[in-house]
């Protein structure tokens, strides 16, 4: 398993349990509508970042990681209820058993999402994880 999906999975441990999303929680690039309110957690981008000048050195990478919630209905209320319960939830253990050096906070956007019977609001929380790991051994966290 690699380390983003270790950082994914610590993540969605954190925010299991909530109090408006509870344990509907899942770890896709897609959200497949069912039960709402819910959770969706997934990586989007993983840059490295050498210090100048430091041939060899460990990088630190920057991984962005969605978590984003959906309701049924026009009730943006709830949205932000979901807004107010990850962040805390997230920044109760910066370092995500130890995979993590720190987050921070990314862009947040809400918006509709799809059609007809399908349709749902969406809040996107995004989330910047930094790690570090030795090159050539990606799968594990310096």
């Amino acid at each position: 398993m690699s380390i983003r999906q270790d950082i994914v999975d610590a993540v969605e441990t954190a925010v299991t349990g909530l109090a408006t999303t509870g344990a509907n929680v899942h770890n896709r690039r897609t959200f497949a509508l069912g039960t709402v309110p819910a959770l969706n957690v997934y990586w989007s981008e993983d840059e490295p970042s050498y210090d100048e000048g430091t041939l060899g050195s460990i990088p630190m990478r920057r991984l962005e990681v969605h978590v984003e919630g959906y309701i049924k209905g026009d009730d943006e209320s709830v949205l932000d209820d979901i807004y107010d319960e990850v962040e805390p939830a997230l920044y109760a253990d910066q370092t995500l058993g130890g995979l993590a050096i720190g987050i921070e906070l990314g862009t947040h956007t809400i918006g509709p999402e799809g059609e007809g019977e399908d349709r749902v609001l969406a809040v996107d929380l995004v989330y910047v994880v930094f790690y570090r790991t030795a090159e050539g051994a990606p799968g594990v966290a310096v």
